[in-house]
């Protein structure tokens, strides 16, 4: 390559697409990929000036302070750019995920997605989940046919206006899943990746379930996702719809 171009490339030098993909290759050098490594990865090689970046991948990665964010942050950037927020770079970028799990496509799938920051529904098993409820963009193809799908337009955003019937929502979902629940049926509920919506439905489900406070319901499901950590908005109307 003569160098110049678009991004005013030196003689050689990788486009910003190849770079990327340069960092997740260094992370699965190690024999292992972790996404929230990688993102770190992707963040150093953002912060040490580039030639060229794309804008999607400006917006993301100039919005983050560590790696672990970059799931959620591109999950809202996609929400709020629905007609131009997913590009093709990501693919571009997951080539290397191969290298760490030669051999074994389940893995090879399963990691590519959370490095792409892809929301699939990975697991989901036909024979004994009844009901899907979506709080984010899936593909059509990733719920199996036979299933009751349901979609639910929840951002992960504590901005008023981006849920403005948030507790009618939340007091719904809650009411509805234990319905379900009790007709014996099984519920997938799921976003990206089970850190700010899933948790607080979760909560809602189990206030109502249950009769206890908004508080004492989500404490119970950070036990068991300690990772989660739902938006203030979301806490709020927890503690509105089911005070102590």
């Amino acid at each position: 390559m003569i160098g110049g171009g678009l991004g005013g490339w030196a003689p050689g030098e990788w486009t910003d697409d190849t770079q990327q993909a340069v960092c997740v290759a260094e992370e699965a050098a190690t024999g292992r990929i972790d996404p929230d490594a990688v993102g770190e990865r992707l963040l150093a090689w953002y912060r040490s000036g580039p030639a060229d970046v794309g804008a999607q991948t400006a917006a993301v990665l100039g919005r983050a302070q560590t790696g672990a964010a970059l799931p959620s942050l591109a999950s809202t950037y996609l929400a709020s750019h629905p007609r131009g927020g997913a590009g093709n770079g990501s693919l571009m970028r997951t080539g290397p995920v191969a290298l760490a799990h030669l051999g074994d496509d389940a893995a090879i799938a399963s990691v590519a997605r959370a490095v792409g920051d892809v929301a699939a529904l990975a697991g989901v098993d036909p024979g004994n989940t009844e009901v899907v409820v979506s709080l984010c963009r899936v593909g059509r193809d990733d719920v199996p046919g036979d299933v009751e799908r349901v979609a639910i337009w929840l951002l992960d955003d504590a901005s008023p206006a981006e849920n403005p019937n948030l507790d009618l929502v939340l007091a719904d979902l809650g009411e509805q899943i234990a319905a379900w629940r009790d007709e014996g049926r099984r519920v997938f509920v799921h976003c990206v990746r089970a850190e700010s919506q899933t948790p607080t439905v979760a909560a809602a489900y189990l206030a109502h379930r249950l009769g206890i406070p908004g508080d004492a319901a989500l404490r119970r499901v950070l036990d068991a996702l300690p990772s989660a950590s739902p938006n203030p908005a979301f806490v709020a109307a927890l503690r509105r719809i089911w005070p102590s």
